[in-house]
């Protein structure tokens, strides 16, 4: 009877060791593996060991946090700052699930910049930048500890440089855009903030973010946000919505102090990890005592290979109030191959001065190697005045420079493009160059695109060896960028903002830009403008036409001068309104905002800028002219000892021009000057108006900057 009761025992202990298996089979150890893995998959790249995270488009990044096939637990919920900087005001979108389909977790919200805001995208907690790659590019994460994590969708300009480094709460990541590297879409530039808890999307109805709460009204995209109050400021209806702004988060923790690094130190080498090419530092510093801060060093630390002090000094006796920042950067070239060690640090003023090494970030380190004889001394820089779409222009420079002691023959000198489906449009710069020892050649293009998706490019150059050796990687990395489809109204020509007189206030500031139908129909157009707004925020909107039509491929152009009367910094853009309903802005659509800065106008301006012309053709002999006004803009006389056009030759020598002497100009008065001049040397002149004081002092630049034109022998 005993060994029957042991058999049954045994029997027992086996058939409820199998239903455990047999559950755990079937419900899974974890919310992560029960989501099915899409073909797509993106891959993680980081210091970290990180855990899958969802993609707008279902995509999972693969990882191996799990420990003993079971996934950690999430701890406590960080404290969710806004994903923008403090003081702005962007609209906010409602829980939704990464695809928008209404099928899982609505762990994700989109937050874009309105009109007048700017688009810098910041982390919402503390925490170690990863980031998440896949066949078209990448976008990042931060892994905050404790099971959480946050991901940023959409981001252009994204900072790559701070993957594996730890960085605080409003660490600026990138800007909002429509980026889509892993798939999915993006009708307004935006971010697409997704919160994980143990690699799987995390629910965010109720959560706090800065001041406000969100709630999900139980469908994708619809829902609202409630300040602290419970009193509701967003109410979302399948679309973000006007508007919360962020602030610091009452009770958030206080970085260690008093002066602490608000962005990290960050080193890009644009033209490759050599020497004699420049490579770039750069740190934020931010006073977050309650008191003002003296520094009497503020530096990057850094020492060569031999362990030679080459301190790239930021600031001395520098005082910073509560909250105050300062950025410090640097771009050097350095003449060693090896491995160069930097930090960022400060000095304060007890006794002899006391370094505080550490606060400001861990020591880290770059190795150059010995540069090649032929490297790019400016990196290529792409830029897209009129926004990143298709159809409109796309533009890349770079700069090569002969560093050998010799001439180089080059083949071919080339911006090295490939479409997002890999196809070669390379695009040629020089054929049959030879570049003399420390001899320069800037390569730029500009190109309206086809196809939607990620370009991949780097500058490169071909020799003379057999059949001819590329040189990929001497001109710098492999870059990439990706466009969007072209909205139906485009710029095709981006706007451009001009100061003839100076960047002064009561002087014209110009700006234009073109737009073009791209679509297949006509467009009815409400309002076409450049949305203006001064700096205290107050729209001045130049509007170029209202109750537009555009038949398909027509364009219009718009342009504006206007003098502005405060001192501060403008942001404008283009913008169009359409007819639907009350009338929908597409803020964005024509290029991104943009910004100038005014100074106060000095007491005498040039109303109207100095103008050159050629009646009878750019040559030696025959007349050149030149014009401008000076205006007193003060309330009193004001005594000028000259009036002139300044005209330096291409020998180096330096003509006044004289338009008046000894004169006063009364309150708002204003003195037209007029030259014309058949010059005798072929070359270029460089002239720019200017006037002297009854002190006898020049005021070079307060009638506008320094202009050239070039004369041919007749």
């Amino acid at each position: 009877m005993e060994f029957v009761v042991r058999v049954l025992r045994s029997w027992a202990t086996f058939v409820s060791t199998l239903l455990v298996l047999v559950a755990l089979v079937f419900t899974g150890s974890s919310s992560a593996s029960a989501r099915p893995v899409q073909a797509n998959q993106a891959r993680l790249s980081s210091t970290l060991v990180a855990g899958p995270s969802s993609t707008p488009n279902g995509t999972q990044a693969t990882a191996s946090a799990k420990v003993g096939g079971v996934a950690p637990r999430a701890g406590a919920t960080p404290l969710w700052q806004l994903p923008f900087e403090n003081g702005q005001r962007w609209q906010a979108g409602a829980p939704h699930t990464s695809n928008g389909n209404n099928v899982g977790v609505r762990g994700s919200i989109d937050f874009g910049p309105v009109a007048g805001a700017n688009s810098r995208v910041v982390a919402v907690a503390a925490g170690t930048v990863y980031k998440v790659t896949c066949s078209g590019g990448f976008y990042l994460g931060i892994d905050h500890g404790n099971g959480w994590r946050s991901t940023y969708y959409h981001l252009t300009n994204q900072q790559g440089g701070l993957v594996g480094q730890r960085v605080e709460a409003g660490t600026y990541l990138g800007d909002a855009g429509t980026a889509t590297p892993c798939g999915g879409s993006a009708t307004f530039n935006h971010v697409h903030l997704t919160i994980l808890a143990d690699g799987a999307a995390s629910a965010v109805s109720g959560l706090q973010f800065g001041n406000y709460r969100v709630y999900s009204s139980g469908s994708d995209y619809y829902g609202y946000w409630n300040d602290l109050s419970g009193n509701r400021v967003v109410t979302n209806s399948g679309a973000a919505a006007c508007c919360i702004v962020s602030s610091t988060l009452p009770g958030s923790p206080p970085p260690s102090g008093p002066l602490v690094a608000s962005q990290p130190l960050l080193t890009t080498a644009p033209s490759g990890l050599f020497t004699q090419v420049p490579i770039k530092q750069s740190f934020t510093v931010k006073n977050v005592s309650s008191g003002a801060l003296s520094i009497q060093s503020l530096t990057l630390a850094l020492r060569d290979p031999w362990g030679v002090n080459y301190d790239q000094l930021c600031a001395t006796g520098l005082t910073l109030q509560p909250g105050e920042s300062k950025t410090c950067s640097s771009s050097t070239p350095w003449g060693s191959v090896g491995t160069y060690t930097i930090w960022p640090d400060w000095q304060d003023y007890n006794g002899a001065g006391k370094w505080h090494t550490g606060d400001l970030g861990p020591k880290q380190t770059f190795t150059l190697a010995a540069v090649p004889a032929l490297a790019a001394i400016s990196a290529n820089v792409t830029t897209a005045p009129s926004g990143w779409f298709t159809q409109v222009p796309i533009k890349q420079s770079f700069t090569v420079k002969n560093l050998s002691g010799a001439a180089m023959s080059i083949k071919v000198l080339t911006l090295a493009l490939r479409d997002p489906w890999g196809v070669n449009y390379d695009q040629v710069c020089a054929t049959g160059l030879t570049l003399q020892p420390g001899e320069s050649k800037t390569c730029s293009s500009s190109t309206p695109w086809g196809s939607v998706g990620t370009y991949t490019l780097w500058p490169d150059w071909q020799d003379y060896n057999g059949a001819g050796n590329w040189h990929t990687g001497d001109l710098g990395p492999k870059q990439t960028f990706t466009l969007a489809a072209v909205p139906a109204l485009g710029a095709v020509s981006a706007n451009v903002t001009t100061a003839p007189s100076g960047w002064f206030t009561q002087v014209p500031i110009k700006q234009s830009f073109t737009v073009k139908n791209f679509s297949g129909a006509a467009m009815s157009i409400k309002v076409l403008t450049l949305a203006l707004r001064d700096p205290w925020g107050q729209n001045y909107d130049q509007v170029c036409a209202t109750g537009l039509t555009l038949q398909p491929g027509e364009t219009k152009t718009c342009s504006s001068s206007t003098p502005w009367g405060s001192v501060g910094t403008y942001t404008l853009w283009p913008d169009w309104q359409d007819y639907n309903g009350a009338g929908n802005w597409h803020t964005g659509d024509l290029g991104p905002n943009q910004t100038f800065t005014l100074a106060a106008a000095p007491p005498i301006v040039a109303s109207a800028a100095n103008r050159t012309t050629a009646p009878n053709g750019w040559y030696t002999g025959v007349a050149i002219t030149q014009s401008f006004t000076a205006k007193n803009v003060t309330s009193a006389g004001i005594a000028v000892k000259l009036l002139a056009l300044r005209v330096t030759d291409p020998a180096g020598k330096t003509v006044n021009k004289v338009c008046a002497k000894a004169i006063t100009l009364a309150a708002g008065q204003a003195k037209a000057c007029a030259s014309s001049t058949a010059w005798t040397l072929a070359g270029t002149y460089t002239v720019w108006p200017d006037w002297q004081d009854a002190a006898g002092a020049w005021h070079t630049g307060q009638l506008g900057p320094k202009t050239t034109f070039t004369i041919s022998p007749k």
